[in-house]
């Protein structure tokens, strides 16, 4: 009988992938403010990171 444990290690790993994706819109989001970009450019990154994550 294969072990019973990989439900719960497959549901461990889409967590952190989760929490992976949701820390780096707004790491992005301030490093570019950090490096000058102004409110456009901000909500371009916002729209073209909405539009990537719709295409999954």
């Amino acid at each position: 009988m294969p072990s019973s444990g990989w439900l719960l290690r497959l549901v461990i790993a889409f967590g952190f992938a989760q929490a992976a994706v949701s820390m780096a819109r707004p790491a992005v989001s301030y490093r570019a403010l950090a490096l000058g970009a102004d409110e456009r450019a901000i909500g371009v990154m916002a729209s073209a990171w909405a539009s990537a994550s719709r295409c999954r």
